[in-house]
């Protein structure tokens, strides 16, 4: 099915399941609206045809919701292949739901701080701190600018860099930044009850 071209019929969300249902219709060559600007694509980037390519081309083409299903579904991939151990695996999905998102989103949206973090979590998992701590400061520089100082996002972020410090025996660094992470959770819990 790879290059196949469906049409997007309808698409509602089942509160029941919480989940997105899709109804597509695979197109036939002589009804397909997208033919040539597929043709086009093809050309461009080889006759390998991803889900990223799709996701680029919807983009392109002003279909946004669509290229944040297809994110999400990579999130999603991510996620499992993290949680079976596949860490570059779901270093690839991440990186891939990353790159769309910053070619559809604002620099400074929350997801694309979520594909910073999702990327951290898994070099620390990796064992490579560092890396870790550079995405976990690319989510913070977002999360700061779009919610402020105490806000419970920012905290669960000085939380994850708190544990690559700690993981690299910088104890000193871990404990200041798990400080943080608690003063703002206090905080923001005084300002709820």
């Amino acid at each position: 099915m790879l290059g196949t071209i469906f049409r997007i019929d309808k698409v509602r969300f089942d509160d029941e399941k919480a989940v997105w249902v899709i109804k597509l219709t695979m197109c036939g060559e002589n009804e397909n609206e997208l033919r040539d600007e597929f043709d086009y694509y093809r050309q461009q980037m080889g006759e390998y045809i991803s889900l990223l390519s799709l996701g680029n081309l919807l983009s392109e083409m002003g279909e946004n919701d669509t290229c944040v299903f297809i994110c999400a579904s990579y999130t999603g991939l991510g996620n499992v292949a993290l949680h079976r151990g596949e860490i570059d695996v779901a270093l690839e999905y991440y990186s891939k739901a990353l790159e769309m998102n910053l070619k559809t989103l604002s620099p400074y949206h929350p997801d694309i701080a979520a594909n910073y973090i999702n990327l951290g979590v898994a070099y620390g998992d990796k064992g490579l701190y560092d890396k870790a701590l550079e995405y976990y400061e690319k989510a913070l520089k977002i999360k700061l600018k779009v919610y402020g100082e105490e806000h419970a996002d920012v905290a669960h972020v000085y939380q994850n860099m708190g544990t690559a410090y700690d993981e690299k025996n910088e104890y000193e660094m871990a404990l200041q930044y798990y400080e943080t992470c608690l003063c703002i959770l206090v905080e923001v819990s005084y300002d709820i009850s």
